[in-house]
């Protein structure tokens, strides 16, 4: 019988106190880093495919982990950047694949829109992966559907933001 995520997340709540203990003890306290254990512990909780044979308490623990690197990253590029502050695009993707356009609350100030001459203006593969973001698919799995590395389509996406950002 399996657990539903909820289930899995309530019954392993303490693998985040033991991942940060283990591999964050100066961070210990933080509550930052702990609610950053807990989205890790529920991505984990979401994804787990029990058909493997992987045990779920150390994949969560590898999610968790990943979570706080993941801001341990930005902090340090922040502070390499000199100002402290991490300005970014609401045309730039979260981790998980959504746009910033789509969680950030507020009105858009564009008042039009020259779809047609950004259609126009990509190419064909451009557009294919342009229809797949907006079907909310992430570069990763676009990679694999179209049989191309991510670090081709992740060049295709950064070229649809550029001509984007001409066309608005």
């Amino acid at each position: 019988m399996s657990m539903s995520p909820e289930e899995l997340y309530f019954s392993h709540e303490r693998l985040v106190f033991y991942v940060l203990n283990k591999r964050f003890p100066q961070k210990q306290f933080d509550e930052d880093y702990q609610q950053l254990g807990r989205i890790g512990l529920w991505k984990a909780s979401k994804t787990y495919d029990p058909s493997t044979n992987n045990a779920f308490s150390s994949y969560a623990c590898h999610c968790i982990y990943n979570e706080m690197c993941m801001d341990a990253r930005l902090q340090s590029r922040s502070k390499r950047n000199g100002n402290g502050q991490d300005l970014v695009s609401l045309d730039d993707y979260t981790y998980s694949g959504v746009p910033l356009s789509d969680v950030v609350l507020g009105d858009n100030d564009v008042q039009f829109f020259d779809w047609e001459g950004l259609w126009g203006a990509m190419t064909e593969k451009e557009q294919d992966v342009f229809r797949r973001l907006l079907d909310g698919k992430t570069q990763i799995e676009i990679s694999k559907e179209l049989g191309v590395s991510h670090a081709c389509i992740n060049h295709r996406v950064k070229s649809i933001r550029r001509k984007w950002n001409d066309y608005i």
